[in-house]
C-alpha cells in the first residue's frame, strides 16, 4: 500500500530501506552496487537547467557544473526525479506544462500539460495517543535512563529493538 495516494483514511507501514538493523541509504543500497557499470556515469555538484527533447520525446538533461553548461543525452528513457516541487520545475523550464502559462514567460511550449505545477498537497498525518495499562510503552521506556542504556546495547550488539526502527 501507498499511503500517498488514494483515501488517506486509515493506517499502513512506512516504506524504509534497511539491512540487518540499520538504516540504509539509497546511495548505498541502489546506487553503490551499480557504480561499476559502463552504461553509468555518476556526476556531483550539478544544477539541472532543463531536459532536452527531440520532438515531444525527452532525450537526454541539460545541467550546470562548475558554471559550465553540459548536457547528457541518452538513448533509453529519462526518469525525472527531483521531488514534489523540482520535478515541476523542471518541467516547466523544459517546455512541459500549461501551454499559456509557459508563452506567457516566454518558454516553448514542447507538451501542453496542464496538471504540470498543479494540485501540491500536503501530508496529513494525525497521531493518536491512548492510555493503556499492563504493558510497558516506548515512552515509559525513554523515561528510564537505564532502559536507555539497554536499548542502545541491544541496537548495538544484536540491531534489534526500538531503535532500528526509522523515524516517523
Amino acid at each position: 500500500d501507498d499511503f500517498n495516494c488514494g483515501d488517506n483514511e486509515g493506517s499502513c507501514l512506512f516504506h524504509v530501506n534497511q539491512r540487518r538493523g540499520r538504516r540504509w541509504s539509497s546511495a548505498r543500497g541502489f546506487l553503490k552496487p551499480v557504480l561499476s557499470r559502463p552504461n553509468l556515469r555518476l556526476e556531483t555538484g550539478c544544477l539541472v537547467e532543463r531536459l532536452t527533447f527531440t520532438g515531444r520525446a525527452a532525450t537526454g538533461v541539460q545541467y550546470r557544473q562548475d558554471g559550465v553548461t553540459c548536457t547528457a543525452a541518452c538513448r533509453g528513457e529519462v526518469i525525472l526525479s527531483a521531488g514534489a516541487i523540482g520535478s515541476p520545475q523542471i518541467l516547466l523550464l523544459s517546455g512541459v506544462g500549461p501551454g499559456a502559462d509557459l508563452q506567457a514567460l516566454d518558454v516553448p511550449t514542447v507538451l501542453d500539460r496542464s496538471g504540470v505545477g498543479a494540485n501540491l498537497q500536503d501530508h496529513l498525518q494525525l497521531r493518536l495517543i491512548y492510555k493503556v495499562s499492563g504493558v510497558r510503552t516506548l515512552n515509559e521506556t525513554y523515561q528510564s535512563l537505564f532502559r536507555r542504556a539497554a536499548m542502545g546495547l541491544d541496537y548495538a550488539l544484536f540491531r534489534r529493538g526500538p531503535l532500528t526502527m526509522a523515524p516517523s
